[in-house]
């Protein structure tokens, strides 16, 4: 990077004014094209400056001379949805750290975590409470083999420990520019970032405890509903209310329906029925039916980041032409 006469001139004047005077020049190589995609990658929960190349890793899990295995490359988890860029990277948690764990918060929160098994479970019930049957596969299976299942799910919930903290991220939109920097041979290359992530701690369990007792309640509340139905006739004041309240709801239907037809049903924007259109969830509806891709994740001091340092340095055989042009002054930057 050659700046022009007139900077040489103010570079000059500047450090003899200073007192100190320019050692050296370090070129600056600028690779556009070294990798396809690189990504920063932004923890805001982990201090700025680190002391180890494992920073996601726990200090009691990090390898260390005496064991220099501890931590496997896939100790740390990542996943990624392309076309939705969302980012997820899950690192262990100490268990067997006294003053970082906790067991009986660690199992409060496990039954905050969805597994696909919980999914495909929840997913069946809805499939079964649509069809209009009650209780589903379940409902034709012996008794005794419905409670042995109920037992082990117990059981399997008993076991289960949140063991893993994940980071959830979308890219960021670009509001700026990144670059990488390899300092090397007395000389700086630098590749453009694509993309960006903030990962942050994903605490979606804690909401899923607060939905889980709100049900919970509810079910509750409805059994004793029952039971007390059950204990004796429904009165004829309550037998009204309820029929008042069916004749609102129907009353409602059809006005709404009226409205729509009455301003043409569809229109270019959307249904009139005053509900959102389906273009508005389609976004999340996609998200959501995204499957994650697993991604491999190497750390600082792995041969594989070692490769990925070589690449944005020997991206050029030496006779690399591009100029870097830099839109600012040397006496501008070096004010502020």
């Amino acid at each position: 990077m050659d700046p022009d006469n007139d900077d040489d001139d103010d570079d000059s004047s500047a450090s003899d004014s200073d007192g100190e005077a320019i050692i050296r020049r370090i070129p600056v190589y600028f690779n556009p094209n070294a990798v396809d995609h690189l990504a920063l990658l932004q923890y805001p929960d982990r201090p700025q400056k680190r002391s180890t190349s494992h920073p996601l890793i726990p200090p009691s899990l990090r390898p260390d001379a005496d064991h220099p295995h501890r931590a496997p490359e896939d100790q740390v988890q990542a996943r990624y949805k392309p076309s939705s860029q969302h980012l997820e990277v899950s690192v262990p948690i100490e268990r067997h750290h006294p003053q970082r764990w906790n067991d009986d918060q660690a199992r409060l929160f496990a039954s905050g975590v969805v597994t696909e098994a919980d999914m495909a479970k929840e997913t069946r019930a809805r499939l079964d409470a649509a069809l209009g049957k009650k209780g589903g596969r379940r409902g034709r299976k012996n008794p005794h083999v419905d409670e042995e299942e109920e037992r082990r799910e117990r059981e399997q919930r008993e076991k289960r420990r949140l063991e893993r903290l994940n980071y959830k991220s979308i890219a960021l939109p670009e509001v700026t520019h990144y670059f990488a920097m390899v300092a090397r041979e007395d000389s700086v290359h630098l590749a453009p970032v694509t993309q960006t992530f903030q990962l942050r701690p994903n605490l979606q369990y804690l909401d899923q405890i607060i939905t889980n007792e709100r049900r919970r309640k509810r079910e509750e509340k409805a059994s004793a509903d029952a039971d007390a139905d059950s204990d004796g006739d429904i009165s004829d004041a309550e037998l009204k209310k309820e029929e008042a309240k069916a004749v609102q709801v129907s009353v409602k239907q059809e006005a709404e329906g009226a409205s729509a037809l009455g301003s043409g049903g569809m229109g270019n924007r959307g249904p009139a029925n005053g509900r959102a259109g389906a273009s508005l969830f389609t976004p999340l509806r996609q998200e959501e039916n995204e499957e994650w891709r697993k991604a491999k994740h190497f750390h600082a001091d792995t041969s594989r980041a070692n490769d990925a340092y070589d690449m944005i340095v020997n991206s050029h055989d030496g006779s690399y032409e591009d100029d870097f042009n830099g839109t600012i002054k040397p006496r501008d930057y070096l004010q502020g």
